[in-house]
């Protein structure tokens, strides 16, 4: 069929659709032309490194920062500015990548056109046909030289903490009290055997392994950190190895809390104190062993003042009482003179007797071997032998001497002369405190087990912050005039009761008087010497 200028409509037809084609053919060539354009122009614009490249390795395109870098015009493969030491490792790793599947990432050193060498990340993404299969690759360069230097750093410091805390046998705990886990960190395994991935990340865990005598105080120390409002805490106990025994650890701690004060995070410390309490209880021990042989030492020169006392300073005396009374049996007494001399000389005698006595009995009390002879005794005729040795000379002092006994008291196995001396020394101090006019009641009464021997004065009575001491060897309040003593008395009342197993107390009060009382008990199990 023709057209009506004569050439053929089909021959007409075809020639239309192939210009049609061409155009269509030019405009794609050319809207890839400027695709290709766009992609350049925003590919230079990127700060990091672009590349593409084909399936066996070789780069088929670089934006601008890889010259500004590098300072060539390379189209190498991606080994060529990668650190000579680093090189091997970095292109078998591309090349490993580009000839695979799947993304692919590697970090290596490359060095700059002046030389520097920085650290980048390299990371490859395949593009697939529409069957799937990877055509090329395309990716990026990206400088992290800031980022790998505070890693490295990090690391560093990582490391630098696991060998201070391996060095040190200590670790450290991230402790979250609301969920109960913990996060441990450095030289566990040198405390207490474990490695830190076989601990469970638990507070559980670490409190089911505290000894048991040791876990209350432990629990209550932490709580009371806890609940309150407390920066920290610190902890003592006692924790199971791995092998079954005991280490000691000392844990310190830091709370932080939120705004309302409740405690979000622990992060505390735990070192091992295994040798120092260790070194510190051997130092007790030799402390404890220095001291007990400077006692023995003691002990022993006391033993020597002692036999020194008792024969150099005792005999003597003795022989002066002798030769004063043998005198007085063979001369005159009419002088009066010479009786005064002699009941001086008598007098004199028996003070210093019976202060040479008080210093061995002081002194045998110390030396824990005061000498007790006990027998069955009736405790209200110990009190009545009392009062019959002193009712002429509370009488000569106008004061007023009484006595109470309680009938059907039980007997009591005792040194019945220490016991005397005991309420002897008593007597005789209300005796000194107390004003003509006065009084001083004795009783003694049953208690549970015990007897109570009484000594109660209407004396000038005892300052409070005085008691406390009254029955220290040597102390004295300030004596008033006449009234001067060795300070011995009431510390050898409190040793004679303590070594029969009694107890000694004082009731005063300053203007009403005192009131001294000591135990003796009714099943006295005391040895012959104490």
């Amino acid at each position: 069929m023709q057209s009506d200028d004569g050439v053929p409509r089909e021959r007409r037809h075809g020639g239309r659709a192939t210009r049609t084609a061409n155009r269509r053919g030019r405009r794609e060539d050319a809207e890839l032309r400027a695709s290709e354009v766009r992609f350049r122009s925003l590919a230079h614009a990127v700060p990091a490194v672009l590349w593409t490249a084909s399936t066996n390795g070789k780069l088929t395109f670089l934006n601008d920062r890889w010259y500004e870098y590098s300072g060539m015009n390379v189209r190498g493969m991606q080994g060529d500015t990668v650190h000579p030491d680093e090189r091997e490792a970095a292109v078998a790793r591309w090349m490993e990548g580009v000839r695979g599947e799947s993304e692919f990432e590697f970090e290596a050193r490359r060095v700059r056109h002046d030389g520097e060498a920085r650290w980048f990340s390299t990371r490859g993404v395949p593009v697939r046909d529409s069957a799937g299969r990877v055509v090329s690759w395309c990716g990026t360069t990206t400088d992290i030289h800031e980022l790998k230097l505070k890693q490295m750093a990090l690391r560093a410091s990582e490391e630098r903490f696991r060998l201070a805390t391996e060095s040190l046998a200590a670790f450290l705990y991230d402790w979250d009290p609301l969920t109960n886990r913990v996060e441990w960190f450095g030289g566990l395994e040198e405390v207490l055997g474990f490695r830190l991935e076989e601990v469970q990340p638990d507070a559980d865990w670490w409190a089911g392994r505290i000894h048991p005598d040791d876990l209350d105080s432990a629990h209550r120390v932490v709580r009371s950190a806890l609940d309150g409002q407390a920066a920290g805490y610190s902890n003592v106990y006692r924790i199971m190895h791995r092998n079954g025994s005991y280490v000691s650890v000392a844990d310190r701690s830091r709370i932080l809390r939120d705004h309302a004060g409740v405690a979000l995070r622990v992060l505390g410390g735990v070192s091992d104190i295994t040798k120092r309490r260790r070194l510190e209880s051997e130092h007790t021990a030799l402390l404890e062993k220095e001291a007990r042989a400077a006692a023995e030492g003691d002990a022993r020169a006391r033993d020597d003042v002692l036999g020194l006392v008792s024969h150099d300073l005792r005999n003597p005396l003795a022989a002066i009482q002798i030769c004063a009374s043998a005198v007085a049996q063979s001369i005159d007494l009419k002088s009066e003179k010479i009786q005064r001399m002699l009941a001086s000389i008598q007098h004199s005698a028996e003070s210093m007797d019976r202060l040479i006595r008080d210093l061995l009995d002081v002194a045998s009390i110390e030396g824990g071997h005061l000498a007790l002879e006990l027998r069955e005794e009736d405790p209200a005729a110990i009190l009545l032998l009392a009062a019959d040795m002193f009712v002429d000379a509370a009488a000569d002092q106008g004061i007023d001497l009484r006595f109470r006994v309680v009938p059907d008291l039980p007997a009591i196995r005792t040194d019945g002369d220490r016991v005397l001396q005991a309420l002897a020394n008593l007597i005789g101090n209300a005796l000194k405190f107390t004003q003509p006019g006065g009084q001083i009641a004795l009783s003694v009464v049953q208690e549970a087990g015990s007897v109570r021997y009484i000594v109660a004065d209407t004396g000038a009575g005892i300052p409070a912050e005085d008691v406390p001491h009254v029955f220290a060897r040597f102390w004295q309040k300030r004596p008033a005039a006449g009234m001067r003593g060795t300070g011995l008395g009431l510390a050898i009342v409190r040793g004679i009761v303590e070594a029969h197993g009694g107890r000694v107390s004082l009731e005063s009060s300053p203007g009403k008087g005192s009131r001294f009382s000591f135990t003796i008990p009714t099943q006295s199990g005391t040895s012959a010497t104490v």
